[in-house]
């Protein structure tokens, strides 16, 4: 019997996961310790929003073609199959910040009880908002979405994507640019966190990429077609990253834009970008970079209070931080790989029955 080969993952996505984390770090880093480069970093969030739905529509036309007795079961099982992926992840970090809050902040009991909304990553739609590891804003909105539009995806996906998500995403941006203006905050509230609208209009557009793609994969590429997409695949990213030093916030939309078109190429596997990385060893940058992003708050909020008590120049503690918090990710990552390695962690709480 011939095995299966699973299906190797696309390395540009998984390096650019990387560089991106990396990217949000800097952001974070350098905001905490007022040094003026990086202040648009939190742009970097927007490549997630829009690989994860570009991803999920593959992921419910293979789940589609398995078969299934009950759509909404099904959907309930696709949640939990993410959870099971980064939830480790995301409870690291969370207990970091919360034991420093508590010990340094002496946070009071209020923000302590609504802590508990962030932890199982239902708040981006309104609930309160503890202060404690925010920056995994990202997979609470990920998670909602994702929730809400599977059956609705899996159902009436031609319809979804052929007529309702381009709808969504034209007359859902110009909403947001008429409220809000700009990226710059995750908080603001309208009838939803802006951050949520944000991060649902996104996730449209990769699940509308991922439909462009099936027409897109069929066209064969001359030499210079290769070389002309090569260039704006490395061009947009380039621009994306370098705009990220402005702060200037009118360029917004037009950078996810760009953005977008980046990631549909990287995508495409047309490029010899493509080329020169399918031929790397597989890597495990995904899961490594969410322990980074995830975790790297712990760190920058232990640096935060050195700061206080010792004289150190911004710069040279920026550094430090920013190589303590990779050490530190890679050391969470190296754990949870571990304890995933011994088997299901379910067996040590849940007693089977037979």
């Amino acid at each position: 019997m011939v095995r299966s080969m699973k299906k190797k993952r696309n390395n540009t996505i998984d390096i650019l996961k990387f560089v991106f984390a990396i990217c949000i770090v800097i952001h974070h880093i350098c905001k905490k310790f007022h040094i003026p480069f990086f202040q648009r970093g939190l742009l970097a969030v927007d490549f997630y929003f829009i690989v994860s739905g570009y991803l999920f529509l593959k992921s419910i036309r293979k789940r589609r073609k398995n078969g299934t007795e009950n759509v909404y079961q099904d959907n309930v099982s696709f949640i939990f199959q993410k959870l099971k992926t980064f939830y480790p992840y995301v409870l690291f970090g969370f207990i970091g910040c919360f034991l420093l809050r508590i010990l340094v902040d002496r946070i009071q009991i209020h923000t302590i009880l609504n802590s508990a909304f962030t932890l199982f990553l239902i708040h981006m739609e309104g609930l309160p908002i503890a202060g404690i590891n925010n920056v995994i804003w990202y997979l609470s909105v990920m998670l909602m979405t994702m929730f809400i539009l599977y059956p609705i995806v899996y159902k009436q996906e031609k319809k979804y994507v052929n007529y309702w998500c381009p709808i969504i995403i034209l007359f859902g941006f110009g909403l947001y640019y008429q409220y809000f203006n700009n990226f710059n905050q995750i908080f603001d509230f309208k009838l939803v966190y802006n951050g949520f609208l944000r991060g649902f209009l996104e996730i449209n557009l990769g699940i509308l990429l991922c439909q462009l793609m099936d027409s897109f994969e069929k066209i064969d590429l001359t030499k210079i077609g290769k070389c002309i997409l090569s260039a704006f695949e490395i061009g947009g990213y380039s621009f994306v990253v370098l705009m990220m030093n402005r702060t200037t916030t009118k360029l917004d939309l037009f950078i996810v834009v760009v953005l977008a078109i980046s990631i549909f190429i990287s995508f495409s596997k047309k490029t010899y970008l493509y080329e020169i990385t399918d031929k790397i060893k597989q890597l495990n940058l995904e899961q490594f970079s969410l322990s980074l992003y995830c975790n790297h708050i712990v760190l920058v909020l232990v640096a935060e209070y050195i700061s206080k008590k010792i004289a150190i120049s911004p710069i040279t503690i920026a550094i430090i931080t920013f190589i303590a918090a990779n050490i530190y990710a890679f050391l969470i990552w190296k754990i949870i790989q571990f304890f995933q390695k011994r088997g299901n962690l379910k067996k040590y709480f849940i007693k089977e029955v037979g």
